[in-house]
């Protein structure tokens, strides 16, 4: 099983995965779903990962999965995106 080490970027903690995970730091063994998540966590600061393998092999696929995931998503939003009502000469502030 995998092994993260992380500290919370809040001096009070942070609590993911059902861990709480003080400022000072800690390390806990998580499964490859708990990595992904604890990884993409913008209020944990990981410092370690341990136990190469199945296991963080697939946690490091999915985290390249949900990456590329969420650009396709950021370009099907721009892409389906309507126009303002300004730019289709239509006045502000009141509708038809």
């Amino acid at each position: 099983m995998p092994f993260v080490e992380a500290y919370a970027r809040s001096e009070r903690g942070f609590w993911r995965c059902g861990k709480h995970w003080p400022a000072s730091g800690a390390r806990f063994e998580v499964t490859a779903e708990e990595l992904v998540r604890i990884v993409a966590e913008p209020n944990l600061v990981v410092t370690a990962l341990g136990e190469s393998g199945e296991a963080l092999d697939e946690a490091r696929r999915k985290i390249l999965e949900t990456e590329r995931a969420y650009r396709q998503a950021i370009e099907d939003a721009k892409r389906l995106a309507l126009p303002p009502a300004e730019a289709k000469g239509e006045p502000k502030g009141r509708s038809k």
